[in-house]
């Protein structure tokens, strides 16, 4: 049991280790980029629509905030029961205790959903945009190891 909750202790650091791995792959290729343009609707009623799909793209935003910080919460909790129950194994078994709380916190969990909330706004932002008869034009460019 108390080798499980080592490991479980290491979620962060194994995270760290993944996420060095995916930035080493990628820089084995070029890396895209894209940006959109957006020509507003021509008539004024696509204009009003328009307006209205930025106060919700502003509304998602706001909510990925809130998430963020409800995630970064409950990820706080979550690493300070592991380190506790942690410290009474080793306690328990006479042994000394090494890892700290911050051994148990796992940094990547929020971010990666954080970035997928607002990817899912612009997302949404950009049909809106086009539903109300605006012009959504992408641009995707190489940023990184280009040739």
């Amino acid at each position: 049991m108390l080798e499980r909750k080592m490991i479980l202790g290491k979620s962060g650091f194994l995270s760290f280790i993944n996420g060095v791995l995916l930035l080493l792959v990628a820089g084995c290729g070029p890396v895209y980029q894209t940006t959109y343009e957006l020509r507003p609707p021509e008539n004024y009623q696509g204009r009003v629509c328009s307006n209205q799909c930025s106060q919700t793209q502003q509304f998602c935003q706001q909510n990925c905030s809130s998430q963020i910080q409800m995630c970064e919460y409950n990820e706080r909790l979550r690493s300070e029961n592991e380190y506790y129950g942690y410290v009474e194994q080793q306690r328990a078994a006479n042994k000394k205790v090494v890892l700290t709380p911050e051994s148990f916190y796992d940094s990547f969990r929020c971010s990666r959903s954080t970035e997928t909330c607002q990817a899912q706004c612009e997302s949404s932002y950009r049909s809106c945009f086009a539903g109300c008869g605006g012009t959504v034009i992408p641009h995707t460019q190489c940023v990184a190891d280009c040739e």
